[in-house]
């Protein structure tokens, strides 16, 4: 992507503070940056990556474009990957082109959920999905609903770019599909865990886990 299009995908995404998201950007990060960001102790629910990405012509194996000089795949910094998944997150999204290889990474890792586009996906396309399905996806619809109606606002495009609103793809390991993800799943006010806490005696310190914690997006 160009710099302004990568900055009018983070506008979209910081709009989300608003709904109650702390999103944490990081801008051509080094490598070490990335999988030190993913080993954050209070860990991520969502991670977005807005960036060049490409897979093998089988589908099976990824890559990012993580900075102007590296290109990771998956099994790069899989470990880092792996610590976030343990940690809560739940979905992964990739705004970028062909990454039915990630998606399937990530599904060997035990990522719940991840969205990719299937095939190489203009600019503008790409912008729009995410300005459309987060405005669904924070509206009390599900994971699922999102992606189908963002996917259809997506019609216009489709005389400039034919099969443009078919490029998002969802992808969810079968042992999440019993487990419709939705924001508000995600988010618990800070009144609501206090409110918890006064009527729950704990034994304990409460553990340090996503869900305990406003959404946390980590952006690159």
């Amino acid at each position: 992507m160009t710099i302004s299009t990568r900055f009018a995908d983070l506008k979209v995404i910081q709009e989300l503070e608003e709904k109650g998201a702390e999103v944490i950007c990081l801008m051509q990060p080094s490598i070490r940056e990335l999988c030190d960001a993913l080993w954050e102790t209070e860990g991520y629910h969502i991670f977005i990556f807005t960036g060049h990405s490409g897979s093998d012509q089988d589908g099976q194996i990824g890559w990012i474009e993580l900075n102007d000089q590296d290109s990771l795949s998956i099994e790069d910094f899989k470990n880092s990957l792996k610590a976030s998944i343990d940690k809560g997150l739940q979905l992964a999204i990739f705004n970028s082109c062909d990454g039915l290889g990630l998606a399937n990474q990530l599904g060997k890792l035990n990522l719940p959920r991840t969205i990719v586009m299937r095939e190489p996906v203009p600019d503008p396309v790409a912008i729009a999905f995410l300005q459309y399905f987060f405005q669904e996806f924070t509206s009390q619809k599900s994971l699922f609903a999102s992606v189908n109606t963002a996917r259809k606002h997506l019609e216009h495009f489709n005389l400039q770019y034919p099969g443009a609103m078919w490029l998002p793809t969802l992808c969810i390991r079968e042992s999440a599909l019993e487990q419709p993800l939705t924001w508000q799943k995600l988010y618990k006010p800070p009144s609501e865990e206090r409110s918890e806490q006064r009527s729950e005696p704990q034994s304990e310190p409460p553990s340090i886990s996503p869900k305990n914690l406003p959404i946390k997006l980590l952006v690159t």
